[in-house]
């Protein structure tokens, strides 16, 4: 399954709670909230994969980091 705009969650589309239930978890672990959206997805499903995409070096090593970590909401 490749969720299509994976990042939804961190761009505004989710709903208030579930954006603020991602928002929560990342400022309490420390990540970002892309991170955490990321870990979120990933999460679900050893058969998911996120395609994020970026132009910018450092946020695809944030968004890479993202697959070490684990959240379960």
């Amino acid at each position: 399954f490749i969720p299509w705009r994976p990042l939804a969650l961190a761009q505004g589309d989710a709903t208030t709670l579930e954006r603020q239930r991602i928002e929560a978890a990342a400022r309490a672990r420390g990540w970002t909230v892309p991170q955490a959206s990321l870990a979120w997805l990933l999460g679900h499903s050893d058969a998911m994969l996120p395609i994020p995409g970026t132009s910018n070096p450092a946020h695809l090593e944030e968004l890479v980091a993202a697959a070490s970590l684990r959240l379960a909401l």
